[in-house]
């Protein structure tokens, strides 16, 4: 196998080919006392809000997931893929009802390249409602969220219910062109120009977590990632690995970003856009970088 071919068949499990073995919840209070926790709260990600008050968490928000997995080949790694969304926040006592709107989604490079999923495929299911809860307002007390499911190039009656499929191809009736792009399901682009990858996509996601001192929410992620490739511009793409969820090393972090946070308004408009929270996305968070102790 050469370097280009064994490059692109690492980068595949980025994609999640496979489903992750690690099985939804409806968020789970694990552990949070790990290291990459404490990367994250040294973080200076521009100093205290405004206003620490969790009785009334009404406004806009930052939602910044950084998710672990790890994938073993000749040497297990870990990738991250980090997810940026702008959140608008209706409290009703200690139940939430938050509006999410993707801005950002990147991966970490694996031997120099990486797995690009285009703007036109992560704002596909913009804007997405997620109930969450508090089990108080008090600094340490805890925040969950329900499940949140997001379909990329498949039709399901039940999106969180009904079995992905196992065997699944172009042909099938419940797989659409859904980025419009002439293709089956969704293209994603593995390590640039050298392969487009189409596939559909179950991503179902749940976030548990404490409230912070300094005012943002801090927890991890449970994930489920199931995914099956529909055709290839290189058959290389189409090959399927198994990837392993990193839960306890898969961080999500909210910080309120309107002015009564660390207000990113850079035109005074009176509004936050995925603009400006991308502009000063290094207030809300500095993104972890892939470390292979996280897998061993």
């Amino acid at each position: 196998m050469d370097l280009l071919t064994t490059r692109l068949c690492l980068l595949l499990a980025l994609t999640h080919v496979v489903a992750c073995d690690v099985a939804p919840t409806d968020g789970v209070f694990d552990d949070q006392d790990v290291a990459s926790f404490e990367d994250v709260r040294r973080q200076d990600g521009g100093g205290q809000v405004a206003v620490v008050d969790f009785e009334d968490m009404t406004g806009t928000w930052a939602h910044a997931v950084d998710l672990s997995s790890c994938v073993t080949v000749t040497a297990s790694e870990e990738l991250r893929s980090q997810t940026l969304s702008l959140v608008t926040i209706e409290q009703n006592r200690l139940r939430l009802t938050e509006t999410h709107t993707v801005c950002q989604l990147n991966s970490t490079p694996l031997i120099g390249l990486e797995t690009v999923v285009p703007e036109a495929v992560y704002t596909l299911p913009n804007p997405l409602t997620l109930t969450s809860a508090l089990y108080g307002t008090n600094i340490g007390d805890n925040y969950v969220s329900d499940q949140r499911v997001v379909l990329w190039g498949v039709d399901l009656e039940d999106p969180y219910e009904d079995p992905f499929p196992v065997e699944f191809d172009a042909d099938d009736p419940r797989a659409f062109d859904h980025d419009e792009d002439g293709n089956p399901g969704v293209t994603l682009k593995v390590g640039g120009d050298a392969c487009d990858l189409y596939v559909a996509q179950r991503d179902l996601k749940s976030f548990s977590g404490q409230l912070q001192a300094d005012g943002s929410i801090l927890g991890t992620t449970a994930a489920l990632v199931e995914q099956r490739p529909l055709g290839s511009t290189n058959i290389i793409c189409a090959t399927r690995f198994i990837v392993r969820s990193n839960q306890k090393d898969s961080i999500f972090k909210m910080v309120r970003i309107d002015d009564r946070g660390i207000d990113l308004d850079t035109d005074d408009d009176g509004e936050v856009t995925c603009d400006e929270l991308v502009a000063g996305q290094d207030r809300v968070i500095t993104w972890l970088s892939a470390d292979r102790a996280r897998c061993e």
